[in-house]
């Protein structure tokens, strides 16, 4: 008896130790590269991994530069079905250096999008949430930082100026219903 118990424990020891670290790791050839862009400001740093949901298994990010965040995920996965998560409290570059710094402030909301190359912001959380697909395609290409740039670097410009007028009003109407 007491031989079978070693013998079981034994087995299931070498079981475990070949199973670890399944489920996420594999050579560069049978994997591909998938990333998205954590945008209301990039993100610099994570507090724990983001995570790319493809067919019901979760995949951990490898890697998060100047906002885009990758994984390695298996070639045969469609990347454009993945939901990818970025969890709460990551850390975004508020000045804009491009690495972790002094102003920077965290996220104070996990953040979603689905398919690889999207932008995950706000907007797009929010209509994954509610289901609104409609709308979500047309937030997961927004980047706030991108827009603030050319919102800087062209002022002159059309799209720019429609944006202040919008901006503007939105401001003015605010300001009235305070006063009320």
């Amino acid at each position: 008896m007491r031989f079978n118990k070693k013998l079981s424990l034994l087995t299931i020891g070498v079981i475990v130790s070949l199973f670890t670290g399944c489920g996420g790791g594999g050579s560069s050839s049978d994997t591909k590269s998938a990333s998205v862009t954590a945008s209301d400001a990039y993100v610099v740093s994570l507090p724990t991994p983001a995570t790319a949901e493809c067919d019901g298994i979760d995949y951990n990010s490898t890697n998060v530069e100047n906002g885009v965040i990758t994984f390695n995920l298996p070639k045969s996965v469609d990347s454009s079905n993945c939901v990818y998560s970025i969890p709460k409290d990551a850390i975004v570059d508020i000045d804009g250096d491009g690495k972790l710094s002094e102003p920077d402030q965290t996220i104070r909301m996990p953040l979603k999008t689905k398919g690889a190359g999207t932008v995950a912001n706000p907007l797009t959380t929010s209509a994954l949430t509610k289901g609104d697909l409609d709308n979500f395609e047309k937030f997961k290409k927004f980047d706030p930082v991108k827009a603030k740039k050319h919102l800087l670097e062209n002022p002159d410009d059309n799209k720019t100026a429609k944006l202040v007028a919008s901006a503007d009003a939105i401001a003015y109407l605010a300001d009235e219903a305070k006063k009320k």
